[in-house]
């Protein structure tokens, strides 16, 4: 089982995705299960924003899905907003990790309105077991002592509608 988490810059636009995967046949049905599971928690997050409602109402979501299937759920890490600055000749440059920080556990009256025109990036994680992580020497791989699963969209909210900027096939 494996997570390839990766960003793309164009033009100075950024987008952030991760999905897992299991090579070869999973050891125990519950594997599959999990990488099923975090993607439909994904999918349940995006389908709870809307323009007006809390930034809680995703780690709402997302926490009541994972814990209700009976998986921990990896609360150090989650989303995040990307969005853009400028660098010192005025070009417009994108920031993959911006605030707001979107959290994996949240009541759904937690944090800022979603406001049309916000891009953030929705990332649930489910663990059979641990929710302890450290980062590997590269100092960017994260690392779980439980098996996990690690699923990610950037989103744009536009006035009546969600639209997914990652979604893949």
């Amino acid at each position: 089982m494996v997570t390839f988490d990766l960003g793309a810059t164009k033009n100075g636009a950024v987008a952030d995705a991760a999905r897992t995967f299991i090579f070869g046949e999973p050891k125990e049905k519950r594997h599959q299960q999990l990488v099923d599971d975090c993607r439909e928690a994904l999918k349940r997050a995006i389908e709870a924003v809307e323009v007006g409602k809390r930034l809680g109402a995703i780690g709402h979501t997302i926490y009541r899905y994972g814990r209700d299937k009976g998986y921990g759920v990896i609360n150090n890490y989650g989303g995040h907003s990307v969005s853009f600055t400028e660098n010192e000749s005025g070009e417009k440059i994108g920031v993959p990790h911006a605030p707001p920080f979107v959290a994996n556990k949240a009541e759904p009256n937690e944090g800022v309105r979603l406001q049309p025109n916000m891009t953030l990036c929705i990332e649930p994680q489910f663990t059979l077991g641990s929710t302890t992580t450290s980062v590997a020497n590269d100092g960017w791989t994260v690392e779980c002592p439980a098996l996990s699963s690690h699923e990610e969209d950037t989103i744009f909210i536009h006035s009546d509608r969600v639209e997914v900027i990652t979604a893949w096939n």
